[in-house]
């Protein structure tokens, strides 16, 4: 049975909001009872610094490029900690969801006058009203009538080691992105409100 195109817009909308659900989850589960691995997890991706409180020092708190924010003993300190998890929850879900994008639900935008996509059947849709379109085949043409569309397909066709691992590739690629982005925006922003270098203790 084929799908319709809003089937497929639900399924991937679908996939993308499961994913969210479960990395929420898992990092809640961390931040919540596994601080520790949590905090280790958002050095590695942001290299934002969580210091514990030690007998030498009472203070714990977060270093995020120069800047140190409390972290009280009270509801509002977990704030800091809600708000790492809310980034962290975005940029892995955009990570999975570029990794499953190529390998389980597949879409792609076909222009006008070009040939099918090289992953064997595929559904087809036009932009404009959704005519549907058969690619059974790579080297076959689309009607310049038919203008622009877009194909799904279900589970890549002939998945090998290599296509795991470039998708890999590019998902670590793309989270090294994120942590650069980030650190040059947190980076100026402290820079232009003049808390570079400072301590910066939260309003209690």
């Amino acid at each position: 049975m084929t799908w319709s195109h809003q089937e497929y817009i639900i399924a991937g909308f679908s996939i993308s909001f499961g994913v969210a659900v479960v990395i929420f989850a898992i990092l809640f589960f961390l931040v919540r009872w596994r601080s520790r691995t949590f905090y280790r997890m958002i050095e590695v991706l942001f290299s934002i610094k969580h210091y514990e409180a030690t007998l030498s020092n009472s203070r714990e708190f977060l270093d995020i490029y120069g800047v140190q924010i409390d972290l009280p003993a009270t509801t509002f300190g977990f704030l800091p900690a809600l708000a790492l998890l809310i980034m962290a929850t975005a940029v892995l879900t955009a990570t999975f969801v570029l990794f499953i994008s190529e390998l389980i639900l597949i879409s792609h935008y076909v222009a006008p006058n070009s040939k099918c996509p090289s992953d064997d059947e595929m559904d087809c849709y036009t932009t404009i009203n959704n005519t549907y379109f058969f690619c059974n085949s790579s080297d076959t043409r689309i009607d310049t009538s038919l203008g622009s569309l877009v194909c799904y397909r279900w589970i890549k066709q002939n998945i090998g080691t290599v296509d795991i691992l470039n998708q890999t590739g590019l998902c670590g690629g793309l989270l090294q992105v994120f942590g650069c982005v980030w650190g040059h925006y947190c980076g100026s922003a402290t820079t232009r409100v003049g808390f570079h270098g400072n301590s910066y203790n939260r309003i209690r």
